[in-house]
């Protein structure tokens, strides 16, 4: 074989490998835009679960420093104006009704209110010792979601006719809303609100979820009591008079 037959055969060479190694790229570029396109893009940023906030027992702790001592009836925390807020619902060492507003990304109190207690409220306290942790209660309430990719948009831990309960706002982070002032946008969106957004409520102990419209509170049960018994006792009366007539 003389040199020009070699070296027309290393170009030869040379050219299949180019051919193979463009058709491989051609076929990985393919897979990473493939990837891409079924790669759901999350459009809503805010999670509880990734926010950069203080925790739910730090900003309880707030309350109690503020207030030497006390006992809590919810902890919510809900994004306002972009960022998330600490709303404290709870009652005072002197008795009173204490309602701290915190900031959750700098943990300052923003707000504080006094207001009337409510008798209700001293039989509806959170006992946290059997409370489930976040992550574990908002783990159980994404597994009922009807949504694929779930962020938790906020939550309430409180208590109810002496049982714990977290609510949590769920969402379906690959669906966009846009700010449209055409009529028919607008529509369109609030459809996709109604079916992308969800509340679940559970049992804050056991992980169980709660139709909260089953639950009667303590106040409500007292209130049909007594009419009840205050029924029976005005149709006492007048049988008694019309008696003595």
């Amino acid at each position: 074989m003389n040199i020009k037959n070699k070296i027309s055969n290393k170009a030869i060479v040379f050219t299949v490998c180019l051919l193979i190694g463009g058709s491989l790229m051609g076929c990985s570029s393919n897979n990473n835009e493939e990837k891409e396109v079924n790669t759901p893009k999350l459009e809503n940023f805010m999670d509880v679960r990734t926010a950069k906030i203080i925790s739910m027992q730090s900003a309880m702790l707030k309350f109690t420093t503020e207030n030497k001592a006390g006992s809590i009836c919810s902890v919510k925390l809900e994004p306002v104006n972009g960022k998330y807020v600490y709303t404290i619902d709870a009652i005072s060492k002197k008795k009173k009704n204490v309602i701290l507003t915190i900031d959750a990304s700098t943990g300052k109190i923003t707000n504080t209110e006094e207001a009337t207690l409510d008798s209700s409220k001293k039989r509806n306290l959170i006992d946290f010792v059997p409370v489930l942790d976040l992550d574990k209660a908002a783990k159980f309430a994404i597994s009922k979601s009807k949504n694929e990719n779930v962020q938790v948009i906020s939550y309430k831990l409180y208590s109810k006719n002496g049982q714990n309960l977290y609510e949590f706002e769920l969402a379906d982070g690959t669906v966009k809303f846009e700010n449209d002032t055409k009529t028919e946008n607008k529509n369109d969106n609030s459809e996709k609100q109604t079916k992308s957004f969800e509340k679940i409520t559970i049992d804050a102990e056991t992980g169980k979820v709660v139709d909260p419209s089953t639950l009667q509170s303590s106040s409500d049960t007292s209130i049909n009591s007594d009419t009840t018994q205050d029924s029976g006792s005005t149709s006492t009366s007048s049988d008694t008079s019309s008696q003595a007539e």
